[in-house]
């Protein structure tokens, strides 16, 4: 496991001796911080750029470690944030979902703290830039993967449905029925005969476009109250304009099918990354595909 740099803090003094000895007998070369004082711990969270993981009592006397979390989003949202607690409520569990990304419960063992460094190294491990990884800390909520989604990819990787399969899945979702419907009878992709049958539209468009479509639509929901809903339709028709461009394109310079599928996927899946930078202020002008 890499180094990991962790910052305690709680007003007990034993619990933190604790707590560091229980740490460092399974990982000898993690960098461990304590404190007591808020203060000098929020003086840690500043000055130091590198720590991975923050783990907060929950009883305090200075500050509810709950609120110490939701401040240490914009403190400094690249550490992993853990709440220390003997109280696993469902009001406690509750808060904002993304401010306490995992909790240790009192009383805590040697397993415990395993399966959070383990899990802390997991995330330092995947290729993300550090300021992608602050954004995402500082992210109040994340999209919910959509449960016809998951049926979705399950029937497709099953590699044993048949085509009623998936538009039994599909058309429980009216907007994905008339997106599909409207790729299926668009010229660009090169369909010349009009089809108003949601079967023959999945098996014009194949699987791996089905899942982009669907992908982009149903992760695209997530931000639909954020940003007003005639900007999220425009986005949306841009992007699938845009990949049947791209998969036209593809085809005219010798791409054969599947690579066109797969850079149609592609392009229309940047709908996802110009709603989420939307919905966070970003305008409209500086995310055209232009300027990309």
């Amino acid at each position: 496991m890499s180094s990991i740099a962790v910052v305690i803090l709680d007003d007990d003094a034993f619990l933190l001796k604790v707590l560091q000895r229980t740490i460092q007998r399974s990982f000898e070369d993690v960098e461990i911080m304590t404190t007591s004082d808020i203060d000098e711990f929020w003086q840690l969270l500043k000055t130091k750029d590198d720590i991975d993981l923050v783990l907060s009592d929950y009883l305090m006397p200075q500050m509810n470690g709950l609120d110490v979390l939701e401040q240490c989003i914009s403190q400094n949202p690249y550490p992993v944030r853990a709440l220390l607690t003997g109280d696993m409520s469902l009001s406690t569990m509750m808060r904002q979902p993304n401010v306490v990304h995992a909790y240790l419960a009192k009383p805590f063992n040697q397993a415990d703290i395993t399966s959070l460094f383990n899990n802390v190294a997991a995330l330092k491990s995947l290729p993300f830039a550090f300021n992608v990884r602050r954004q995402l800390g500082a992210m109040i909520s994340f999209p919910v993967y959509p449960i016809i989604l998951k049926e979705l990819r399950d029937l497709v990787q099953s590699n044993e449905f048949d085509l009623h399969d998936i538009t039994h899945v599909v058309s429980q979702e009216p907007i994905i029925t008339a997106k599909l419907l409207q790729l299926a009878n668009s010229a660009y992709l090169g369909f010349v005969r009009p089809t108003s049958s949601i079967d023959e539209a999945v098996s014009r468009l194949g699987t791996t476009i089905l899942m982009a479509i669907t992908t982009s639509l149903l992760v695209g929901k997530n931000f639909e109250s954020s940003i007003p809903t005639a900007v999220h339709e425009k986005q949306l028709d841009i992007a699938a304009n845009y990949a049947s461009c791209v998969k036209r394109f593809a085809k005219q310079v010798g791409f054969d099918l599947h690579d066109q599928e797969l850079l149609f996927s592609v392009a229309l899946l940047s709908f996802v990354g110009k709603i989420i930078l939307l919905s966070q202020g970003e305008s409209e002008a500086c995310i055209e595909y232009e300027k990309l």
